[in-house]
């Protein structure tokens, strides 16, 4: 949890998570304690790409914080999984064979879960528990695809 504090706002504010969307934005939700009372206000923000809050914006300040989402540049590369969903055990398609790849798994936090050198066609991640994360696949550093991964019982 981040805690910070904004002029001319007489209390406690706290970041509980942030989690990117689909469309390159952000979802943040917190609380504030107005003037150090018992009771929380929470709130939640989505700000798209460029970090507005409204579609026609050019900058948006949240809290006199400008929010926005850095992402790398992206290799797409015709890359599946199959099966998906699966028992934590699937093929990746769409490698060239002889080259090295690194792989990523996160969940929905965004918190790193696995990592490792995909060596071959099949990964075999049965120590994640069944849910939904997002595989990333890389070469030389630079992130080819990055994909949603369900795991089921």
């Amino acid at each position: 949890m981040h805690q910070y504090a904004f002029e001319d706002i007489e209390g406690t504010n706290y970041s509980w998570d942030m989690v990117a969307t689909d469309d390159g934005g952000v979802l943040m939700v917190g609380d504030v304690t107005p003037n150090s009372n018992n009771y929380q206000d929470v709130w939640l923000v989505k700000v798209d790409s460029n970090g507005c809050i409204q579609n026609d914006c050019e900058k948006t300040l949240v809290y006199d914080v400008s929010a926005s989402v850095e992402e790398p540049n992206v290799i797409e590369v015709p890359i599946t999984f199959y099966p998906n969903p699966n028992t934590g055990s699937f093929e990746i398609h769409g490698l060239a064979a002889n080259s090295e790849y690194n792989y990523k798994v996160s969940n929905l936090k965004g918190q790193l879960v696995a990592a490792g050198n995909a060596a071959s066609t099949t990964l075999v991640l049965e120590d994640l528990n069944a849910g939904v994360y997002f595989l990333s696949i890389f070469q030389s550093g630079e992130r080819l695809t990055t994909q949603k991964l369900v795991i089921h019982d």
